[in-house]
């Protein structure tokens, strides 16, 4: 909820679109945030669990590969949703959600909810490829103190978003372009024409590359403590226990 004025704020900036409406689609976005993010920390850790199970402790290599694959799966199933969130988010006039739904569906037809999934995709895969495993190291390099633990989670929690989100910029730019209103007459962005231009060195591209990086990075922390919250208190544990 919080991180939804950045986002709004970075889609208009790529876009050079008004600022007028900056509030298009927050209850959309929000529901869809949740929904996303409330299955990349639970399919994560059941994945790590299971590759313990199977391979016995956890290597740097499960968590590369538990983590993408825990990101990807939440990414693809709620790539529609990004869309239509980019949709409403892009257009400084205010616009109802049935109202954008039924007009990509005319205008684009079913294919338009499938926009902007193979750089979706490339993005969260290198996205959960770096944040667990960097997660993992930087919490096993601080002290095991329960007391200063959420500290230390937060801390490396935020390190490793940053890290992640910086890396996967470009696939999430080339995702824009690609779910972005086509211009009248034209055909939308393939994923090279959006990656070309998501890479271009602009001032529009370092602020919208900025303003996602702060976003996802508070989104993230968030996410992540919640998580071990709820599992510390379903398990009855006294400290937060990661993955």
């Amino acid at each position: 909820m919080a991180g939804y004025p950045l986002d709004a704020i970075r889609i208009r900036m790529i876009f050079h679109t008004s600022t007028a409406n900056m509030f298009n689609g927050f209850t959309f976005s929000f529901l869809y945030s949740i929904g996303k993010n409330g299955l990349v920390w639970p399919i994560q850790r059941t994945l790590q669990d299971n590759a313990k199970e199977r391979f016995g402790e956890n290597g740097v290599a499960s968590t590369i590969v538990t983590g993408a694959i825990g990101n990807v799966i939440p990414g693809f199933i709620f790539n529609p949703c990004n869309v239509i969130k980019v949709r409403l988010m892009e257009s400084g006039t205010k616009k109802p959600l049935v109202e954008v739904v039924r007009h990509m569906y005319q205008n684009e037809g079913f294919a338009a909810f499938t926009k902007g999934v193979g750089a979706t995709l490339a993005r969260d895969a290198v996205w959960g490829s770096l944040y667990f495993p960097v997660y993992t190291h930087l919490k096993g390099v601080f002290p095991s103190n329960s007391e200063s633990d959420l500290f230390y989670t937060t801390t490396s929690s935020a390190l490793a978003a940053g890290t992640a989100t910086m890396v996967s910029s470009f696939l999430d730019g080339a995702r824009l372009f690609e779910q972005h209103t086509a211009d009248a007459g034209k055909k939308s962005l393939t994923f090279m024409e959006g990656f070309k231009r998501a890479t271009q060195i602009n001032r529009w591209n370092a602020l919208a590359t900025a303003s996602g990086v702060i976003r996802v990075t508070f989104t993230t922390v968030l996410g992540h403590i919640t998580f071990l919250q709820v599992i510390k208190l379903l398990e009855g544990d006294r400290t937060m226990r990661d993955p």
